[in-house]
């Protein structure tokens, strides 16, 4: 018994499973905002392993990949369409043939910014932002839960920011879209693990946490990193490989896979990247005169000033 109890334990909290989450062989991935930065790398990683990758996009992803890979299928669709998103969403997907239950994997990928001052912000990049970033999420998570392969779970990682966690200057529509994926985020851990939250329970959605910090991609095109040093710009190469690495090593009989590498983690399924952001949590819980001092020091209200768009 004893013998029984150490091996149970070492194969789901300290060894890693071997039994991969997702196959190739009939697990298809989905990629919003798929057709170029780091949404292009994650479908590049995933079709070279040999898997079906539907990307959803407003433009179409490089010939070249199409040539090279006859998994992909893209679906142009405009996420900001929010009132016929979900009536695109299935039209096409009968259209391609796209089975029910085969998704396996889900990536939330998709954004825009808008880097105004607060006194140049309009109605309509406002009600864009927050449609592309958020509210199509939700209605493209409630639209395909017939095509989820919920066999035993099917993932679904987010892409967020740590402009969620700490928004700096001319970002604060961006900021609150991001912080409110992060909310979404915590709400389905949450109600998977509620005792009486029977309904989504048996919804059978794991949910991956993604918090980089900034990325080499032509959305923030001219922003000046604040300290290279403390906060590095991530190369989406290897940002998309790890992530990748992630969801194949992902096995729903660990608590979280994610956690092993980062100890700000607390087994929360989320992954922080570079090391600093999981420090920003923390860092909101200082004093305000502490906080104003950090940002002032760090010079992060002032990265947005050669902002390109």
């Amino acid at each position: 018994m004893i013998k029984e109890l150490v091996k149970k334990t070492l194969a789901n909290y300290i060894i890693p499973s071997k039994h991969g989450y997702v196959s190739h062989n009939h697990d298809t991935i989905l990629i919003t905002g798929g057709s170029n930065g780091l949404g292009l790398e994650i479908a590049k990683d995933f079709l070279e392993k040999d898997f079906k990758v539907i990307i959803l996009d407003i433009q179409k992803p490089p010939n070249d990949l199409y040539m090279k890979h006859h998994k992909l299928i893209f679906i142009e669709i405009d996420l900001s369409d929010i009132n016929s998103l979900s009536a695109n969403i299935t039209k096409s997907f009968q259209l391609h043939n796209i089975k029910e239950n085969s998704i396996k994997v889900i990536i939330n990928n998709a954004g825009i910014t808008c880097g105004k001052s607060f006194e140049d912000l309009d109605k309509a990049m406002i009600e864009k932002t927050i449609l592309v970033n958020y509210e199509s999420v939700v209605v493209l998570l409630l639209s395909i839960r017939k095509y989820m392969n919920q066999d035993p779970s099917c993932l679904v990682m987010t892409i967020a920011s740590v402009l969620g966690l700490i928004t700096p200057a001319n970002l604060t529509i961006y900021g609150c879209t991001k912080r409110a994926l992060i909310e979404l985020h915590n709400f389905i851990t949450a109600s998977n693990t509620i005792p009486n939250s029977v309904e989504y329970q048996n919804s059978k959605i794991d949910s991956i946490l993604v918090l980089p910090g900034q990325i080499n991609t032509e959305m923030f095109k001219g922003v000046e990193t604040p300290n290279s040093l403390i906060a590095p710009v991530l190369e989406k190469e290897c940002l998309a490989k790890d992530l990748v690495d992630h969801i194949l090593k992902y096995n729903t009989s660990l608590n979280a896979t994610i956690w092993r590498n980062n100890i700000y983690n607390k087994k929360q399924h989320v992954f922080y990247a570079p090391f600093y952001v999981g420090l920003v949590p923390t860092f909101n819980s200082t004093p305000w005169l502490f906080e104003r001092f950090a940002r002032k020091f760090s010079g992060m209200d002032q990265a947005m000033h050669k902002y390109s768009k």
